[in-house]
């Protein structure tokens, strides 16, 4: 089996190892060949020697990426919030473009530079709207203040008419805020809040009640402007490649888990597994690491709608007129029952798994004879390759279709193993522990087995709906590699 480095995009890289590859010719026959009915001691240790110095090389490339994310973020940072800076430093245009007001668009490069381009042009746009909202209220109320509470009634009046308003405003933003359940305009509703409460305290002594919102409404948008720029031009981080590569690492990780079922339960039928070596095994590293993207997940989806990209080729081809697809068009809802069916996987995984330390700390099993233990692993090494396939064209990494890939092949081969294990449990080398755990272990299986399928599925309308075949534009002039 080797390790490769798989690109996926200006976004960074997708680190997986290809699917289909052989850990070695010996290695491979003796696996699927079906001649034997017992691994080697030695052929174990060589496959979890090999095994460990691949996930090492993995981990390794995952650094890589999160290094080279990082940097591409802080340099499109630094870039968004210099430009900013330009309009508070220069002199002329301090003057004559921001009137002094420079300050509120480098405010506004701080706040909306987020690492992905998604992120950034809706954080951008959420605060220009709320600009705008709680300025145009604070001016409304600041002329109204004007005719009904003029001087003549002192200024405590005034003092209470505006904490009045600055009450009812925030009470009623604040509680839209919190009562709203969509993923959107959660920053709308505090920069409303914030601009209108700032802009009416603060003109409360002011003549002129104008001049400093109308400022303010002017650099914040052309901070969102600036920051927008740097986004789309600037060394890009796409949200839809984040969630493409997020996708596909957690399907390696997932491999990863059934590579360690399939070792662990030789070792715990044949006597030799160890208990804090399970406990400590890399299974639950993976599946902590798969279960806890889910909001990271959930994020990107939302995110990658408002990347600026188009999806397809204009012009005429087997099916008619075909035409850019935006990426606010492309349903990246779909994604998420991707998510969701690696991650029952991931379940199912970690299930067997708690049964094989439970089998291991009550003693093992103690008939130590059995003659499944090859189809067991050859079908979890199959499972663990079909994933790894699927991780492949999820990332782009692959021109072939989820159709080229034999799911009925590991289908079949659980089916086999099942029948092994079946006859297992009925000969007279099985005692009552062993025929009920090894009962238990292939129910499991079966469920590991649906849910591949579930995952399959699930690529293979992503398929369908053109993510995998379509190149994506964009409009970078500094990218890096691709």
């Amino acid at each position: 089996m080797r390790a490769v480095c798989v690109r996926r995009g200006p976004a960074g890289r997708w680190k997986g190892r290809r699917g289909g590859a052989k850990v070695g010719g010996a290695v491979q026959k003796e696996v699927e060949g079906g001649e034997r009915t017992r691994l080697g001691l030695e052929w174990i240790r060589k496959y979890k020697n090999e095994r460990r110095n691949i996930l090492e090389r993995v981990s390794d490339e995952r650094k890589e990426v999160r290094v080279e994310s990082a940097a591409r973020w802080a340099i499109r940072y630094a870039v968004c919030v210099c430009s900013a800076s330009m309009l508070v430093l220069n002199g002329h245009l301090a003057h004559h473009v921001a009137h002094g007001y420079g300050v509120w668009a480098v405010v506004t490069a701080v706040n909306c530079s987020e690492r992905t381009q998604g992120g950034m042009l809706r954080k951008s746009f959420e605060r220009a709207l709320g600009t705008i909202v709680g300025c145009t209220a604070a001016i409304g109320v600041l002329y109204v203040d004007d005719f009904i509470v003029p001087e003549a009634y002192g200024w405590n009046l005034r003092a209470s008419f505006l904490y009045l308003c600055v009450l009812v405003f925030t009470a009623a933003t604040v509680y839209l805020r919190s009562t709203n359940r969509r993923e959107n305009f959660d920053y709308f509703y505090l920069l409303a809040t914030l601009s209108f409460d700032y802009l009416l305290l603060s003109a409360f002594a002011d003549a002129d009640v104008n001049e400093e919102p109308l400022h303010r409404i002017y650099m914040v948008a052309l901070g969102g402007f600036l920051t927008m720029l740097t986004s789309i031009f600037v060394f890009p981080t796409y949200s839809g490649d984040e969630l493409r590569s997020t996708c596909a690492t957690n399907l390696d990780r997932a491999a990863t888990m059934v590579e360690e079922i399939g070792i662990g339960a030789i070792e715990v039928y044949r006597g030799e597994a160890r208990a804090d070596e399970m406990e400590n095994s890399i299974l639950h590293q993976e599946y902590k690491a798969i279960m806890s993207s889910a909001p990271f997940e959930s994020s990107m989806i939302n995110l990658a709608r408002f990347d600026m990209r188009s999806f397809g080729n204009m012009g005429w081809g087997e099916v008619g007129w075909s035409g850019w697809r935006l990426s606010v068009n492309m349903p990246w809802e779909r994604y998420r029952g991707l998510g969701e069916g690696t991650r029952s996987l991931a379940c199912a995984c970690f299930t067997i798994q708690t049964l094989l330390e439970t089998i291991t700390a009550n003693g093992g099993l103690p008939m130590q004879e059995f003659n499944f233990e090859v189809e067991l692993l050859s079908f979890t090494r199959l499972m663990s390759q079909a994933l790894l396939q699927l991780a492949a064209i999820v990332s782009g990494n692959t021109k072939r279709s989820v159709e080229d890939l034999q799911i009925k092949v590991v289908l079949e081969r659980g089916a086999r193993l099942r029948d092994r294990a079946y006859n297992y449990t009925q000969s007279e080398y099985s005692g009552t522990s062993a025929t009920f755990n090894t009962s238990t272990l292939m129910t499991l299986l079966l469920a590991l087995e649906e849910n591949l399928a579930a995952v399959y599925k699930s690529v293979r309308e992503l398929e369908q709906e053109g993510f995998f075949d379509m190149k994506p534009g964009s409009f970078a002039v500094l990218s890096g590699p691709r």
